[in-house]
């Protein structure tokens, strides 16, 4: 059986309508890529390649997948600039994330529990892609919209 995922990953069209805002987010060359919800590391380790000055940090709650980050790291030799933590809460957020950093957030659900800029004041000063899931916490969009909105231009994209 074929894992369509793996496929649209390997290929190129996974989650391909962001990739005009990837670019543009790579184009501000941050120097942190903070990345919650880690999964395989699609993400984490794209952004270590295409970032070869950043350090990546990542939040992977699942043993299994800190396993997959970890391979995919010392493949391609990314170890020394790429960081796994475990499950990701608003504390160990606040203690990493500063200024300027860049956040990648798709962590099922658990973005409204961790992005919030009223208890962690950098999120207001860093861009934030984040993947949202209305399906699991209805109004999940309106509410990280009102959040965000005095600090960040927003920009919704269908998937």
């Amino acid at each position: 059986m074929v894992d369509v995922l793996l496929l649209n990953q390997l290929s190129g069209l996974y989650e391909f309508e962001l990739q005009p805002q990837i670019e543009t987010l790579i184009s501000d060359k941050p120097h942190r890529v903070i990345n919650i919800g880690g999964a395989s590391g699609y993400y984490a380790l794209g952004m270590a390649m295409r970032l070869p000055e950043a350090k990546i940090e990542v939040f992977e709650r699942d043993e299994s997948s800190q396993s997959i980050l970890r391979q995919g790291a010392a493949l391609n030799r990314l170890s020394d600039r790429l960081s796994i933590h475990g499950e990701c809460n608003p504390d160990n957020i606040r203690d990493i994330l500063q200024p300027g950093d860049l956040v990648l957030c798709d962590c099922e659900g658990a973005e409204l529990s961790l992005l919030r800029p009223d208890r962690i004041d950098a999120l207001r000063h860093c861009p934030v892609l984040v993947e949202l899931h209305d399906f699991i916490f209805r109004g999940t969009t309106q509410i990280l919209q009102h959040r965000f909105g005095g600090s960040h231009t927003i920009q919704l994209v269908a998937s």
